[in-house]
C-alpha cells in the first residue's frame, strides 16, 4: 500500500533534531526520516547515513535498525535481492543482541521479500521462524499475519486444502482482535481459493465481504485486489466484456499506488479476455506489457503466467514461432519454480516445524510435571526420581525417533519422487511405510475421471499381492470414493463405530468380493482400523492411498502425520509420472505430425516443380498462339484495308444515281443488288478493322439519344433482300417508345450482325423476332430465331474471332469472316454491357443484351448551338443528276475535309454547315443535306458512299 507523504512539520522537526541530537540519537532520527521518505530516493540516503553512523559508533542496535530500514526500502521498490541481503544483515545483528521480537519481525519481512521473489521455500522457512516467536509471545495479530502469508504460498502452489486451513486459523485470530485490515485480506484470500477450485459463487461472496471492509477503512490496496478478483469471477463465468472494467479499475488504483508487481495480474487477465473476445492485437499488447513488467522486476511466478498466456494468444493468431518461443519460456520458469525438489523442500520445512513443535510440547509437558513433582512430599523423592528418569529416557527416545523419522521421510520422499513408473512408486511407498507404521493392508488407487472409477493396480496384505480391482465413483458407500469425492481424510480406529461418519452403509459382501489375493482366495478377517488419504496436486485428486490393520485403535495422529507426508511425496510422484506419460504421448503425436508434414511437404515440392514445368510449357505455347493470332490479325487488317479501294469503285458505279440511269428495270435491280453486296462486303471489312482496332486500344463511341425500335428497323430494312431470299418472317416487336443513349452506328451494325447470324441458321420459311423487356431502368433487347440451335458447350467459343460453330452454311452465297459476333461482343462491352446467348438444339437461339433506357425528350440528337435540324432526304426525292460543274464544287469541298477522319464528326458537321453553295445548284444542296443526315445518324457507311459518288478513288 502507498504510504502517506510526510508532513512538512514532521520533517522540519526531525531535521532540527539532527542539529541538536547527540550522535547516538542521530541514528534514530536518520532511521525515522528514512521511513518517512520510504517512497523516495531520500529514504535510502537517510538509511545509508544511519548505517554509516551506527558502524562508526559501533552501535549494534543502530546497525540492525538501519539494515531493517534499508531492507524495507528495497522491498517497497521491488528490489528483492537487495532487500533480502539487508534483512539478513539485520537478522545477524539482532541474533547477536538476542532481541527475539526484532528477530521475528525481521524473519517476517524476509518472508515477504522471498514471497514476492517467488522463492516459496525460503519464504516458508522465514515465516515458520517468525511464527514460533509470535505463538510463544501470544502476538495474535502478527501470528495471524504469518498464518495468512503461509496460506498465500500454498494457494500459489495450488495446495488449496492447506491454504484454506491456514486462512481459517488466521481469520479466527483477526476476528478475536477485530483487525479489519487482516479480515479484509484473509476474506479476499479465501475467495481466491474458492475461485481456483471453480466455486465462483462462494468466491464472489467472499470478495464482496472483503471489499465492503476495505471501503469502510479506505484501504485502496485491498479495494484494488477485490475489484480485480471480482473481474476474475466474471471471466470464469465467460462474462469477459463485463470483467474488463473491473481489471481496468484495479490497474488504475495499482498505478496510482505505484505497486508494479501487482499490476502484472490485471494485465494478464485483460490479455486473456481480449483474446477470447477475438481482439488479438489488444490481447498481445496487454500480454506483452505483463511479460515485460514481470521480466523487469524478476517476478518469476507472474512471468510463468504471462508467457503461458502469450503462447496461447500467438497460437490462436496463427504465429507458431512466437507461440513456441513463449511456451519455452513458460516451461523453463515453471520447471524452475515447481520442480520436485522445491515441493520436497516445502514439505520438509512444514514437517520440521511440526516435529520441533512436538518436541517443544514434550519439553513443556516435562517442565510442568517436574514442577508438580517438586511440590510433592519429600518421602516420594527417591521413588519419583526413578520414575522421572524412566519417563525422561522415554521422551528422549521419542524425540530421537521423531528426528530420525523426519530424516527418513525426507530420504523416502526423494526416493519415491525419483521414479516415473506408477508400479514402482507404489512398491517403494509400501516398502518404506512398513518401517514407520502398521500397514498390514496397503493400496494405492489411481483416479480415472474419464471412466469414473478408482483403480487399485497394487494392493498388498502382509507383503502378498492382492488381485487388482476397481471401484465405481457412482457407488458412494465406499471409503475410497468418499475420500476422493470430498478430498478429505478417512480416519477409522473402530470400523463398527466410525464408519457412519463417512458412509451410510458398510457393504461387507462388496469388500469381501473385491479383497482377494491373486490366487483367488479371500482375506479371512475384516480390517478394523483404516486411514484413507487423497493424493492431491494442483487441487486435483490424483488418487488415494490406504493403510489398514486388523486391530482396533491401531493408528494415532502420529501415524496420520507420517502418512500425510508420504502422501505428499506420492502425489508429487504420481503427478510427475502422469506428466511424463502425457509429454511422451504428446512427443509421439508431434513426431507423427512432423513425419506427415515432411511427407506432405515433399509432395507439395513435387507438385510445385510439376506446376512450374507446366507453366513454362503453357507460357511457350501462349507465346506461339499470340504470335499466330497477331499474324492472322495483321493479315486480316491488310486484306480489309486493300479491299477498300476496289469496293469504293464498285460503290461509285453501283450508286443509286448510276442505277437511275439504267433504263431497263432488270439492269437497275442488278445494279442495286451489286450495291447491297458491296455494302455487305464493306461491312465485313469494317468488322475486321474495328475488331483489330479494339484489340490494340478501345472503341470510341459517339453516344446520343435514339429509339431502339428505329435503329433495329433500319437494320431490318438493310437485310430485307436476304430475308426475302429465304422467305423468313421478321418481326420488330421492340416497343417504339423505348429510347436509350448509345452509338447508333455501332448498335445498328450489332443488329445487322445478329440478323445475319439468325438468317444464316434459320431454315427457309422460318421466323426471326426482335423484342424488348423492361427491367426497371434497364431494357433487355432480344433477337430470337427458329433455327437449328447451338450446342451449350460451344457458348464460350462463338464470340471468339474467326470462330464458326458447326457446319456454318454460306450466307447469300458468300463466305463468313467469323467476326460478326466478335464485333457484337466488342461493341456492347464498349457500351458497358454484355451479349449473352440461350439456345435449344433443334428449336432455335436467342441472343440478348441489356442497355439503360432514358426518359423521352422533345427532340432527339439535337445539334449544339440550336442549329436547325436538316430535313431527311431520300433517294426518291433526288431529281436529275449532279452536273459536272456541281461535282467540281463538291469535289473542291471534299478535298478541304480529306484530312478529317469520320470519328471527328463534330468537326465534320461544323465544316459541312459552313459549306456555302449557290441555291440554284440543287444537286449540291441535296448532296449536302444527305451528308448532314449521315453525320447526324453517325452512319459512316452512308457518309463514305456519298463521298465515293463524287470521288471514286477516295
Amino acid at each position: 500500500m502507498q504510504a502517506q507523504p510526510p508532513s512538512k512539520k514532521a520533517v522540519d522537526s526531525l531535521v532540527n533534531l539532527l542539529s541538536l541530537s547527540e550522535k547516538d540519537e542521530k541514528i534514530d532520527v536518520f532511521i525515522e526520516l528514512s521511513y518517512l521518505f520510504s517512497g523516495e530516493d531520500r529514504g535510502l540516503e537517510y538509511g545509508i547515513k544511519a548505517l554509516k553512523l551506527a558502524k562508526k559508533l559501533e552501535n549494534k542496535e543502530g546497525i540492525a535498525k538501519a539494515q531493517n530500514c534499508i531492507g524495507n526500502y528495497h522491498l517497497r521498490h521491488e528490489n528483492y535481492a537487495a532487500s533480502i541481503k539487508a534483512q539478513q544483515a539485520a537478522l545477524a545483528a539482532w541474533q547477536e543482541l538476542e532481541n527475539e521480537k526484532a528477530i521475528a519481525d525481521t524473519y517476517w519481512f524476509m518472508g515477504n521479500a522471498y514471497t514476492d521473489k517467488s522463492d516459496f521455500t525460503s519464504a516458508l522457512k522465514s515465516y515458520v521462524e517468525a511464527r514460533k516467536y509470535f505463538e510463544r509471545t501470544a502476538s495474535d495479530v502478527q501470528h495471524a499475519n504469518t498464518l495468512r502469508k503461509i496460506g498465500v504460498i500454498y494457494s500459489k502452489l495450488s495446495e488449496y486444502e492447506k491454504a484454506h486451513e491456514y486462512y481459517q486459523k488466521a481469520l479466527k485470530l483477526y476476528k478475536a482482535k477485530q483487525d479489519n485490515q487482516g479480515l479484509s485480506s484473509t476474506l479476499n484470500n479465501i475467495g481466491v481459493v474458492y475461485s481456483n477450485q471453480n466455486e465462483q459463487a462462494k468466491a464472489w461472496d467472499y470478495y464482496k465481504k472483503s471489499r465492503l471492509i476495505a471501503m469502510k477503512t479506505n484501504d485502496q490496496f485491498m479495494i484494488s485486489m477485490t475489484t480485480g478478483n471480482m473481474g476474475e469471477v466474471l471471466s470464469a463465468q465467460k462474462k469477459y466484456r463485463e470483467a474488463l472494467p473491473y481489471y481496468q479499475k484495479e490497474l488504475k488504483i495499482l498505478r496510482e499506488l505505484n505497486i508494479k508487481n501487482r499490476q502484472i495480474e490485471p494485465l494478464e487477465y485483460m490479455a486473456q479476455a481480449y483474446a477470447i473476445l477475438g481482439k488479438i492485437d489488444s490481447a498481445i499488447y496487454f500480454g506483452t506489457k505483463a511479460y515485460n513488467l514481470g521480466t523487469q522486476i524478476k517476478e518469476k511466478f507472474r512471468m510463468i503466467e504471462a508467457s503461458k498466456i502469450l503462447s496461447e494468444i500467438y497460437s490462436k493468431k496463427g504465429s507458431p514461432d512466437s507461440a513456441l518461443m513463449y511456451y519455452r519460456v513458460y516451461t523453463q520458469y515453471k520447471d524452475s519454480l515447481f520442480n520436485r525438489t522445491r515441493a520436497l523442500e516445502l514439505a520438509e520445512v512444514e514437517q520440521k516445524y511440526y516435529a520441533e513443535k512436538y518436541a517443544n510440547d514434550l519439553q513443556d509437558q516435562q517442565k510442568r510435571r517436574n514442577f508438580i513433582i517438586t511440590l510433592g512430599a519429600l518421602f516420594v523423592v527417591s521413588v519419583f526420581a526413578i520414575f522421572q528418569w524412566v519417563f525422561f529416557s522415554r521422551q528422549q527416545k521419542q524425540k530421537k525417533q521423531a528426528s530420525e523419522n523426519i530424516e527418513l521421510l525426507s530420504q523416502i520422499g526423494k526416493e519415491i519422487t525419483s521414479s516415473l513408473n506408477l508400479e514402482e512408486i507404489s512398491d517403494k511407498t509400501y516398502q518404506h511405510l512398513n518401517q514407520l507404521m502398521d500397514a498390514s493392508i496397503f493400496g494405492i488407487g489411481i483416479n480415472i475421471p474419464e471412466a469414473e472409477i478408482v483403480e487399485f493396480k497394487l494392493a498388498l496384505k502382509d507383503g502378498k499381492k492382492m488381485k487388482p480391482y476397481k471401484r465405481s465413483l457412482h457407488y458412494k458407500d465406499q471409503f475410497a470414493v468418499w475420500c476422493l469425492k470430498n478430498k478429505k481424510t478417512v480416519f477409522i480406529n473402530d470400523l463398527e463405530k466410525d464408519y457412519s461418519q463417512y458412509i451410510d452403509r458398510f457393504d461387507t459382501q462388496l469388500e469381501s468380493t473385491l479383497s482377494k489375493f491373486e490366487d483367488g482366495t479371500s482375506i479371512p478377517e475384516q480390517p478394523q482400523s483404516s486411514i484413507y488419504l487423497p493424493l492431491l496436486a494442483d487441487g486435483q485428486a490424483l488418487g488415494v492411498v490406504c493403510v489398514q490393520s486388523l486391530k482396533k485403535n491401531a493408528y494415532t495422529d502420529y501415524h496420520l502425520n507420517i502418512l500425510e507426508n508420504l502422501a505428499v511425496y506420492t502425489a508429487i510422484a504420481l503427478k510427475n509420472a502422469r506428466a511424463y506419460e502425457e509429454k511422451r504421448q504428446k512427443n509421439k503425436q508431434i513426431e507423427k505430425h512432423v513425419k506427415k508434414f515432411r511427407q506432405a511437404n515433399k509432395l507439395i515440392q513435387e507438385h510445385y516443380r510439376e506446376l512450374n514445368r507446366q507453366k513454362e510449357h503453357l507460357e511457350k505455347t501462349n507465346i506461339k498462339l499470340k504470335q499466330s493470332q497477331d499474324s492472322k490479325a495483321r493479315l486480316t487488317a491488310m486484306i480489309a484495308h486493300d479491299l477498300k479501294n476496289p469496293l469504293n469503285v464498285i460503290f461509285a458505279y453501283s450508286s443509286e444515281t448510276e442505277a437511275m440511269k439504267a433504263e431497263n428495270s432488270q439492269v437497275r435491280k442488278q445494279i442495286q443488288d451489286i450495291h447491297r453486296s458491296a455494302r455487305r462486303i464493306k461491312s465485313y471489312t469494317n468488322d475486321m478493322l474495328e475488331v483489330q482496332k479494339y484489340a490494340s486500344s478501345n472503341l470510341t463511341l459517339s453516344k446520343a439519344q435514339h429509339r431502339f425500335h428505329k435503329i433495329a428497323q433500319e437494320a431490318i430494312h438493310y437485310m430485307k433482300p436476304f430475308v426475302e431470299e429465304k422467305s423468313i418472317k421478321v418481326q420488330n416487336n421492340i416497343a417504339e417508345r423505348l429510347q436509350g443513349k448509345f452509338d447508333a452506328v455501332y448498335l445498328e451494325r450489332v443488329f445487322e450482325n445478329l440478323l445475319t447470324n439468325a438468317i444464316k441458321y434459320t431454315p427457309i420459311g422460318g421466323a426471326i423476332t426482335l423484342s424488348s423487356e423492361e427491367k426497371g431502368d434497364i431494357v433487355c433487347i432480344k433477337v430470337a430465331d427458329t433455327g437449328q440451335g447451338i450446342d451449350p458447350k460451344d457458348f464460350e467459343n462463338i464470340f471468339e474471332a474467326f470462330n464458326q460453330v458447326g457446319n456454318a452454311r454460306d450466307f447469300a452465297n458468300t463466305g463468313s469472316t467469323g467476326l460478326g459476333l466478335t464485333f457484337c461482343k466488342i461493341a456492347l462491352e464498349a457500351h458497358g454491357s454484355q451479349i449473352k446467348v440461350a439456345s435449344t438444339l433443334g428449336k432455335g437461339t436467342v441472343f440478348y443484351f441489356n442497355l439503360p433506357k432514358v426518359e423521352v425528350t422533345e427532340t432527339l440528337a439535337t445539334p449544339k448551338d440550336n442549329k436547325q435540324e436538316p430535313l431527311p432526304v431520300t433517294d426518291a426525292e433526288v431529281t436529275g443528276e449532279i452536273s459536272p460543274e456541281e461535282k467540281g464544287v463538291i469535289l473542291s469541298f471534299i478535298q478541304s475535309i480529306a484530312d478529317v477522319p469520320f470519328y471527328k464528326r463534330k468537326k465534320l458537321e461544323e465544316l459541312v454547315d459552313q459549306f456555302q453553295c449557290d441555291p440554284a445548284q440543287t444537286g449540291v444542296q441535296q448532296w449536302k443535306l444527305k451528308v448532314q443526315e449521315a453525320l447526324r445518324k453517325r452512319n459512316k457507311i452512308r457518309y463514305q458512299e456519298l463521298i465515293v459518288e463524287i470521288k471514286p478513288e477516295a
